[in-house]
């Protein structure tokens, strides 16, 4: 017998969202199961590795979308959390970039 298969998926680290699908692919066919995770990555990372996490579900079982919070400043509103779970704001990444966005908070050195 074969033991169950389980895989830490960090979406940016695998080259993105297609490279990660053959991953979920390969998984599928073997009975394993995944982990979608995260290192340091803004919304905008975050809200595509949601989407991924949820459009494969049948697959990615666990998610550790938290890196966002760490942050002391993210260009994106941050994605909200609630009833336990992480959601956009909005249609699709639920991201909105305003010119504000790029300036500077603080004074640079």
């Amino acid at each position: 017998t074969s033991k169950p298969l389980a895989v830490l998926i960090i979406v940016i680290l695998f080259g993105g969202i297609r490279p990660a699908c053959k991953l979920v692919d390969i998984l599928a066919e073997r009975g394993g199961s995944a982990l979608v995770g995260c290192m340091g990555e803004s919304g905008v990372s975050l809200a595509g590795a949601l989407h991924f996490a949820s459009a494969n579900a049948h697959v990615v079982k666990w998610a550790d979308l938290d890196s966002q919070f760490m942050l002391e400043r993210d260009v994106c509103g941050p994605l909200d959390f609630r009833d336990g779970m992480m959601w956009p704001r909005g249609p699709g990444t639920g991201i909105e970039i305003t010119e504000n966005d790029f300036k500077p908070k603080t004074p640079l050195p």
